[in-house]
């Protein structure tokens, strides 16, 4: 088993640059390009390197920590696509919720609200705690995620209106008939909140960095 860590990084924020060098791994950083190219590309640039097993993705407003990582990483060979968790925003009312749902996304997303997705209170998942940490659903904000390569051969990342990655993948695997799963242990913090730094993207020239570990 090989995972291969990719890296999408439309900004500079220092708490994510903390947390991710201390995480060992292959790193391919996907630096300032727009989320309707960044996505396509880094799958064409995993299908290339064919020594990985399994495509890692991390986005740049999400900390996580090396046991977050070896907790997935022990268990990703037993599913498909299997994630983490954490809190939807940072601040605000939506800070209360988690990046799951138990429903599809709407179809097509950039027309849907927050409130459609019907994202799952934290204390909810909370309490689902019990016996068995891994927990099949519907959809999932891609918060650490592990993709076989075979999963990644079969599904493309789409975007709607240059957006919601997530939301697509999720009804392409459930098309496909391709279960993911969240592993209620790996619980990370989730930093989206407006006051983040703007993005680069645009401002740097977009780039495309293989960082051996």
């Amino acid at each position: 088993m090989n995972p291969l860590m990719v890296i999408f990084r439309p900004r500079n924020i220092q708490q994510f640059e903390d947390a991710i060098k201390k995480i060992e791994g292959d790193k391919l950083n996907i630096n300032y390009y727009p989320q309707h190219i960044a996505y396509p590309l880094a799958r064409i640039e995993f299908l290339k390197r064919k020594e990985y097993t399994h495509f890692v993705l991390i986005t740049d407003d999400l900390i996580v920590t090396p046991k977050d990582y070896q907790t997935l990483k022990e268990e990703c060979e037993n599913y498909d696509v299997i994630s983490g968790w954490g809190n939807n925003w940072l601040y605000g009312p939506w800070a209360e919720y988690s990046d799951v749902s138990f429903i599809m996304p709407p179809y097509p997303p950039s027309g849907g609200t927050i409130e459609d997705y019907e994202f799952v209170e934290i204390n909810t998942l909370e309490a689902m705690f019990v016996n068995d940490p891994i927990l099949e659903v519907p959809h999932q904000g891609t918060m650490l995620t592990f993709l076989k390569r075979e999963i990644v051969e079969r599904i493309p990342f789409r975007h709607d209106c240059g957006c919601c990655i997530d939301a697509l993948l999720s009804h392409d695997l459930a098309k496909e008939g391709i279960k993911q799963y969240i592993d209620l242990r790996v619980r990370m913090l989730h930093l989206k909140d407006s006051a983040l730094p703007v993005t680069l993207v645009g401002q740097r020239p977009s780039e495309i960095v293989f960082e051996p570990a």
